[in-house]
């Protein structure tokens, strides 16, 4: 009957647990889901990658548009200041041109008034105009033989003999019908001695010309204070023939006079008096030109400076916008980064958060009912207490490894130990060991068989058949002994009664303690 009593109570224990016990976490299956997650990633990954895409254009765009502007910006100051000094020097030539005009004049008239007694020495003192601009005026008769000069070892020359090249045998009569200030028509110098003559008719004697070299200091000095840069060049222009009269700067090393068919002359021809962006013609090198007529003259004033040079800061501010948009593009992309980073880990984060806060959840649920079991126990061990306290027999609770665990008052009397030798944790053996040391059990050959033998007899005693056990002092004593699921045992020990008597009189004792040393003849247990 108490087999079957202990039989149910553990099956009631088990259920018990069963129910108490916290359900498992809930794991289902998300393949359908996870189809649409990621597809939803997909669509916020392409837009992430359509706006850095648009804002990396943009930036681009933003920065070619800044690098135009200020090429268009610093172009057009370059074309303002070489338009205005073009102009600058176009006025110069032209009270230059005008002031020898008027001395010759003044010279023709005074010769056509008395040829006879015409002194061009005496007049070089009084025509300080003239001699500024120019260090030759002569009268030459129709074959152009000089009869009168400033400069009197040029008599008897022909005009332009001291220049190499110049007035040759297939030189041009100048035709000055339509001028009466020419600029005759030159072959190409064989030196670069650029000059250019204005003559004048005289009526009288006929065909006879009164003249002057003119070789302006002008261009020379607009070109050193222009600051035109390593590449620039000024020059004067025949428009009527299309060939350079002066050129200063590197240019003038070795030029190309002849420039009628050049696109620098044909741009000149369309445009008089403005700008245009090519190769010069006088040595095809890229520069921005500027052009201006010389009033009452068939001449123009180029001014240029190279493009490359004049274009230069330009081009340093460009490298500046570049760099910046590099690292605007840089940091578009980190930002790309991070935004598809967020996006391929957001929902994948939220979805542990999720988890994380079920689990926590289960946790929670599982602490409460922990603390309900522990209350539950807590409560049952009260009790268990109080029962042990209420029984006259003594109880002493082992756990699976027979380690004392629990005792009621009882047990120290009944089993001849001081209640201060009981501590929790103490194993059966050392208990009985303690036993025999203190003489419990009377003298003792082997103590530690005795107390080998003692604890066979104790782990093999049951609930439903009392074990008499030779207790200190010669008593016997009544031992029960109840196990558990867990391993633990309850021995209840007490003096047997005669009911206790006569049941292990019936029943054949399992373990018997032969020849005691302790009384010298055989024991039943």
């Amino acid at each position: 009957m108490a087999m079957r009593n202990q039989s149910h109570r553990r099956r009631r224990r088990r259920r018990s647990s069963r129910a108490r016990a916290p359900p498992p976490p809930v794991r289902y299956s998300r393949t359908g889901q996870h189809f649409r997650l990621r597809s939803a990633e997909v669509l916020a990954s392409l837009g992430v990658l359509v706006a850095a895409a648009t804002l990396i254009a943009l930036i681009w765009l933003v920065a070619s548009g800044v690098i135009q502007a200020q090429r268009t910006d610093l172009r057009a100051r370059v074309e303002v200041t070489v338009a205005g000094q073009s102009l600058v020097l176009a006025d110069e030539i032209h009270r230059e041109m005008l002031g020898v005009q008027q001395s010759l004049r003044i010279l023709k008239a005074a010769f056509q008034a008395d040829p006879d007694h015409f002194d061009m020495g005496a007049w070089r003192e009084q025509m300080p105009a003239l001699t500024d601009v120019t260090d030759d005026a002569f009268i030459a008769d129709s074959q152009y033989i000089i009869r009168h000069d400033i400069n009197p070892p040029e008599v008897g020359l022909r005009i332009g003999s001291r220049v190499a090249g110049m007035f040759g045998p297939e030189t041009d009569t100048p035709d000055l019908a339509d001028d009466p200030l020419a600029v005759p028509n030159m072959q190409k110098l064989q030196t670069r001695q650029h000059l250019s003559l204005m003559l004048l008719r005289l009526e009288r004697p006929g065909g006879w010309v009164i003249g002057a070299t003119y070789r302006t200091a002008a261009l020379k000095r607009l070109f050193a204070e222009a600051n035109l840069g390593l590449q620039g060049m000024t020059a004067l222009i025949d428009t009527r023939l299309g060939r350079i009269q002066m050129v200063v700067g590197p240019a003038a090393s070795n030029p190309n006079y002849d420039i009628a068919a050049s696109a620098m002359y044909a741009a000149m021809r369309r445009r008089p008096d403005g700008t245009w962006v090519g190769p010069s013609a006088p040595d095809g090198v890229l520069r921005i030109h500027a052009f201006r007529p010389v009033p009452g003259h068939q001449l123009a004033v180029v001014v240029a400076v190279n493009e490359t040079e004049a274009m230069r800061p330009a081009a340093g501010l460009a490298q500046d916008v570049r760099w910046l948009a590099i690292a605007a593009t840089l940091v578009a992309l980190a930002a790309m980064g991070i935004a598809l980073y967020a996006v391929w880990t957001f929902r994948g984060k939220r979805r542990l958060r999720e988890s994380l806060e079920r689990e926590q959840r289960v946790v929670a649920n599982a602490q409460a009912e922990l603390a309900e079991a522990r209350a539950w126990f807590g409560g049952r061990a009260g009790q268990l207490q109080a029962l042990l306290a209420s029984i006259n027999e003594g109880a002493l609770v082992l756990d699976a490894e027979l380690r004392v665990v629990e005792w009621n008052q009882w047990f120290p009397a009944f089993f001849g130990v001081a209640p201060e030798v009981l501590q929790r944790g103490l194993p059966l053996d050392e208990l009985l060991r303690i036993q025999v040391r203190e003489g419990v059990f009377g003298a003792l050959d082997d103590l530690e068989s005795e107390v080998a033998r003692r604890a066979i007899l104790l782990r093999g005693s049951n609930e439903s058949l009392p074990l008499l056990y030779a207790g200190p002092g010669g008593r016997t004593l009544a031992v029960f002994a109840s196990r558990h699921a867990d391993g633990s045992r309850l021995l209840m020990v007490r003096d047997p009664t005669e009911h206790d008597l006569r049941r292990a009189a019936e029943e054949p004792q399992e373990h018997v303690l032969e020849d005691s040393p302790a009384t010298g003849a055989a024991e039943t247990f």
